[in-house]
């Protein structure tokens, strides 16, 4: 039945293609609503952790183990599901990427 499934977390051979990618902003779904959370960052993978780094400051951090990664549909950003270890809460964050051609 596909009722009960396991959610899949993203594999470390996929999560690491989004290393190095630099980001433009960033938005996290708060109560139904989109807030910014910065501006001009990136995105880095450091052994078995994913953080999103915007305006010098680690606005996110998750183990790759806890976490979901996916490309948008207009591949110009990635949707991002995880615990995160900064506030020990489930978030949810898009980065819209700053350039393309990355």
């Amino acid at each position: 039945m596909g009722l009960f499934k396991k959610e899949k977390k993203t594999k470390l051979k996929d999560v690491l293609e989004y290393h190095g990618k630099r980001v433009s902003y960033a938005v996290e779904f708060v109560d139904g609503e989109e807030r910014i959370i910065g501006r001009n960052g990136g995105i880095s993978v450091n052994g078995d952790c994913v953080a999103l780094l915007l305006e010098a400051k680690e606005v996110f951090r998750c183990d790759i183990k806890n976490i979901k990664m996916g490309t948008l549909m207009s591949g110009n950003g990635v949707d991002i599901t995880g615990l995160d270890s900064n506030g020990g809460k489930s978030r949810h964050i898009i980065a819209y990427y700053s350039n393309l051609r990355q």
